[in-house]
């Protein structure tokens, strides 16, 4: 027992950290509930008319600033702090590219719709680029020459 409470003395500012972390994604949590379903509500306040389109939208967006927290949670206290800027700019620019490609192809086909799927798409490429490599570098699975 003695053992466990000095370690947790030890590692205050871990568990602020965490603690914090976990504040801030339940607060995102709740923000992107809002949002999801109380968006059509929110618009009408702003616009005073009902606009289906751009309810669409927000529901879609809505999941935007969760995955870019979570993302950067990995790249940012994985990535940064073992010196991996270089791969962190290179996920960078390949999303952007991939966003940028698949931005064209679906607003061709879905107009603005395509356009948020495209958003929440390179979000999510960021998110799982950034997992796989976080992954990677904490298990020492290598990473040498990125």
């Amino acid at each position: 027992f003695h053992r466990l409470i000095n370690s947790l003395k030890e590692n205050t500012y871990f568990i602020k950290v965490m603690l914090m972390t976990l504040i801030y994604f339940a607060f995102g949590i709740v923000m992107a509930a809002i949002l999801l379903f109380y968006g059509d509500s929110i618009i009408y306040l702003i616009y005073g008319k009902p606009l289906h389109k751009t309810e669409q939208l927000l529901a879609i967006m809505c999941a935007v600033p969760l995955l870019t927290y979570l993302s950067n949670i990995f790249a940012i206290n994985v990535l940064i702090i073992h010196h991996k800027e270089r791969l962190l700019m290179n996920i960078t620019i390949f999303s952007g590219f991939f966003g940028i490609l698949i931005c064209y192809f679906l607003t061709m086909f879905f107009q603005e719709i395509g356009t948020a799927i495209s958003l929440v798409s390179t979000e999510l490429c960021v998110l799982i680029m950034s997992l796989f490599f976080s992954k990677a570098i904490l298990f020492n699975k290598g990473l040498k020459q990125c």
